[in-house]
């Protein structure tokens, strides 16, 4: 799991959606929906929880599951180095350099409806 310390305030606007998936021991998405492409997402230590036992991400009061699809308002940085993460997900981070630091309050993709999601 990666997270990142946004609290509500300003946030970007670009869309991150996918298929909750764990890599190498990483929840990430993957907007392809047959894991072959991988986004890797920091979510608001704030709004998340990740219980490992039941593979359940919990966002903003809400349950996710391995499978489940996710779309959140956000942006992206390069080389981040102040997100708080596994050593697995370092790796995956070094191996595609870019991360998706979601900025959104719902993570629910009826909360995004009528936003070009397609795959």
């Amino acid at each position: 799991m990666i997270y990142s310390s946004w609290h509500g305030g300003f946030s970007l606007d670009a869309l991150a959606f996918g298929e909750l998936t764990l890599v190498d021991g990483c929840v990430v998405t993957s907007p392809d929906g047959n894991g072959d492409t991988i986004g890797l997402i920091a979510f608001p230590r704030q709004y998340s929880s990740w219980d490992a036992a039941t593979q359940t991400l919990t966002y903003g009061g809400k349950d996710y599951h391995l499978g489940d699809e996710i779309a959140a308002g956000g942006g992206g940085v390069s080389h981040p180095t102040s997100l708080a993460m596994s050593d697995e997900c370092r790796e995956l981070v070094d191996e595609h350099v870019n991360v998706f630091i979601i900025m959104d309050k719902s993570i629910d993709p009826a909360d995004h409806a009528g936003v070009a999601t397609e795959r």
